[in-house]
């Protein structure tokens, strides 16, 4: 089993480095690595690209800004600070002690002097504690932005059949448009045939009159 001081270390140390973390960056996996190790990892590739995590291999997107415009992983972040972290009030003692009635760190200077009747534990006990809770936290907003994603993918795909449609009634207008200018083009030749005929006729008529007269 897994001590409370291994499961602050787990939660400080970068995988990659296996160092403190540094500059925390967050995947959208929610998997934490170190902005320098990021860059280090992915030296060869720029913003844009499609690249995997170094965890779980779930891909994701290289910011426009590169990999600094990945979000700061305060949880992570959270946790380091807390990690041998100094007494605001007394500058020489670490903390060591969590009030959960006042919800802040504290070292046994504070805990003589204001927090001996609060409920206080360990910090790496507190650590423990938390761990489980933010890891469904994490599950949850991994869960929250796959449906977010998916819903996107569905109102893309929604998007995209109406544009198809649309293009398909147009082509079908314009097809219908063409047919129709077709007949009418057709109709109105006929009809200039059929005005010109008439015309050639009633031009003919005087001289067929005349012709018939001269035989008189």
């Amino acid at each position: 089993m897994a001590t409370a001081a291994t499961i602050t270390t787990d939660w400080t140390t970068c995988p990659i480095c296996l160092e403190v973390f540094d500059n925390p960056k967050s995947l959208p996996c929610i998997h934490g690595f170190c902005l320098k190790c990021l860059e280090q990892h992915f030296r060869d590739k720029k913003p844009g690209n499609m690249v995997p995590c170094p965890l779980c291999r779930k891909e994701f997107r290289i910011p426009r800004e590169g990999l600094c415009g990945l979000q700061h992983h305060f949880i992570i972040q959270h946790l380091v600070d807390a990690r041998g972290s100094y007494c605001d009030k007394h500058k020489e003692k670490q903390v060591e002690l969590y009030c959960r009635d006042c919800n802040e760190n504290i070292c046994v200077l504070c805990f003589a002097d204001k927090h001996r009747q609060h409920q206080t534990v360990e910090v790496q006990e507190m650590a423990e504690t938390l761990k489980p809770r933010m890891e469904n936290d994490d599950e949850l907003i991994l869960s929250r932005r796959n449906a977010v994603q998916q819903l996107s993918d569905k109102t893309k795909e929604e998007h995209m059949k109406s544009l198809s449609h649309i293009e398909s009634v147009e082509k079908m207008v314009v097809e219908a448009g063409a047919a129709v200018k077709c007949l009418v083009d057709r109709w109105s030749v006929n009809i200039y045939r059929s005005c010109s005929q008439s015309r050639m006729t009633v031009m003919n008529r005087p001289r067929l009159y005349k012709n018939s007269c001269s035989w008189c």
